[in-house]
């Protein structure tokens, strides 16, 4: 009794002990006839499980051979609602039963029915019928049944007679169809107009009518399924303008068979389309311009519904299911002045690497008669992201500087020769997809003999922001050629890495090749700023090798 007074609150009809005693010793004799049975009796067991999926006119739900199920077996559809109550006002959850099915076909977790016609829809709720066996009883078991004492049981309060059958009624609606719910509650209105529940079970009433509404307009959708009409020859245009308005023509090969029609159109990923009529224009077209407002990026889905004179109304060009999609392009200075974020980077890094640290010879660390082999160089420049073909625009400039180049220098002949270059660039970087992208430089600069010009190509694989692989070739007038494959992993967001080896002869076009192996390290201390560690091996032979190390910087925004 605790339990119905928590749950219905005081708005109750009055129950007497004796009336509870009662049900209790009918229930209890029932009870232990049936155990007395000494045949085989059936529990059947409803399963209950949820609609998953509804596609091509098939309803899956989540449950299959695990919990018994078999095809053929009975199934009962039923719509999720919450009412309140009529005294207390509290949500109360209920279900409205929608139709009655057969499962179809049976899978290990998942099974199928056919709805034919019924407004169904993914979340209601399928019950299934499984027969089962139940064991008797042995024979020597004995029943056990308490029965609590009346002074267990309180009394109840009384409430006025209105509040008394409104709760009976509220009770005995549970499980019912839309239709007998309105009319019950009409029926009560009818007599108690005056009581002070009236206003808020007329709140309730509307929205079960509302209801009622929704669930007829999908069953009449799905049950009247709009017939295909042959009489509309329409060329589907392949791209429609940003923002510019957009127009449709439909051409009627016999006119005076149809009377009017309808364009049904939406931007592409909206649930629900708009509905414009179509203009007849001369002999034998229909046209319609849509507003520029709604011509917008991804694109846009339509279909046409005509009316013909004999009166019958259907899909002439594409459908509900399966519109025609027009894709829309942005105008191209929107997709590049667009705000967007991580659009621009500034890239600041120098570094000194040495190919003698570790070679004792003389005359090749530096201290004596200045053989050194080593390479400073500074690089700054400024990346914008266009998000187009044309990926990203990068201009910068540098200073490299160095001496030396020979792994075998010869203090006779071979007198170093400082070099330095100061050069500017342009680079484009083109994307073919978002894992593969084609960088390409133009390099011009001064030097020691006056005006210089190179060039620099690379080839990226994957993603530019997480781990990828690029190859790149370059050669500079007067410091040489390059070659460099450099490994960036992305596997921690906010210490980026890279490990690259290079080939190649500079700071001296006519030095000997040389092999540089580079580790960086970064640390992504803010979303816009990551500050970056290198350090480097390099070498020209296994005697002529040193070290180096660099620092960077870049600013993402």
């Amino acid at each position: 009794m605790a339990e119905i007074r928590r749950k219905y609150g005081t708005a109750i009809a009055e129950v007497t002990v004796a009336d509870v005693t009662a049900v209790v010793t009918a229930l209890v004799t029932a009870f232990i006839t049936l155990a007395a049975s000494t045949g085989t009796a059936h529990a059947d067991v409803i399963v209950r499980a949820h609609a998953v999926k509804l596609e091509a006119g098939e309803l899956y739900f989540d449950a299959g051979r695990a919990a018994g199920l078999v095809p053929g077996l009975p199934a009962r559809i039923k719509r999720p609602i919450e009412l309140k109550h009529p005294v207390t006002g509290k949500p109360v959850a209920d279900e409205l039963p929608l139709g009655e099915l057969t499962v179809a076909v049976v899978g290990e977790h998942l099974s199928m029915l056919v709805p034919r016609g019924l407004p169904v829809r993914e979340g209601d709720v399928v019950e299934v019928l499984v027969p089962r066996e139940e064991k008797p009883l042995a024979g020597d078991a004995t029943l056990v049944v308490v029965v609590a004492p009346e002074a267990a049981l309180p009394s109840l309060p009384v409430v006025d007679a209105a509040s008394r059958e409104a709760v009976a009624l509220f009770t005995a609606q549970a499980g019912t169809g839309i239709d007998e719910r309105i009319a019950g509650w009409e029926e009560w209105l009818g007599t108690h107009a005056a009581s002070p529940l009236a206003p808020g079970i007329r709140t309730e009433l509307e929205r079960l009518r509302v209801l009622r509404r929704e669930i007829v307009i999908e069953e009449g959708a799905r049950a009247a399924v709009a017939p295909s009409i042959d009489a509309v020859r329409h060329s589907v245009p392949s791209r429609a303008r940003q923002q510019t308005p957009f127009t449709l023509a439909f051409v009627i090969p016999e006119l005076a068979q149809v009377a009017t029609g309808w364009l049904h159109y939406r931007k592409s990923g909206d649930a629900t389309f708009r509905r414009l009529e179509l203009t007849p224009e001369g002999d034998g077209y229909l046209r319609a311009e849509l507003p520029a407002e709604v011509v917008e990026d991804p694109g846009l889905d339509y279909f046409v519904e005509v009316l013909t004179r004999g009166g019958l109304v259907g899909v002439a060009v594409g459908s509900a299911e399966q519109p025609i999609f027009v894709p829309v392009d942005a105008p191209i200075t929107s997709r590049i002045f667009t705000e967007r974020r991580n659009r621009s980077r500034i890239s600041l890094i120098g570094s000194l690497r040495d190919f003698a640290t570790f070679d004792s010879r003389t005359g090749t660390d530096g201290t004596d008669a200045a053989y050194g082999d080593r390479i400073a160089s500074f690089e700054a420049d400024f990346l914008y992201r266009l998000y187009t073909r044309l990926h990203g625009i990068r201009v910068g400039f540098g200073v490299l500087s160095g001496e030396g180049g020979n792994a075998n220098p010869d203090p006779m002949n071979d007198t170093p020769r400082p070099a330095t270059f100061n050069y500017a660039y342009t680079e484009l970087e083109f994307r073919t997809s978002k894992r593969m992208a084609v960088l390409a430089r133009a390099v011009a600069g001064v030097g020691r003999t006056g005006l210089g010009f190179g060039a620099e190509g690379r080839l990226r694989l994957g993603p530019e922001e997480g781990t990828n692989l690029t190859a790149g070739v370059s050669s500079i007038a007067e410091t040489g050629f390059l070659s460099e494959l450099v490994l960036q992993w992305a596997v921690f967001h906010s210490i980026p890495l890279g490990f690259g080896i290079a080939v190649g002869d500079q700071p001296n076009p006519f030095g000997d090749l040389g092999v540089r192996f580079t580790a960086d390290i970064g640390f992504r201390v803010v979303p816009w700023m990551t500050p970056t560690i290198q350090v480097s091996y390099q070498g020209r032979s296994l005697e002529h090798s040193g070290v180096g190390a660099g620092l960077g910087m870049v600013f993402d925004w």
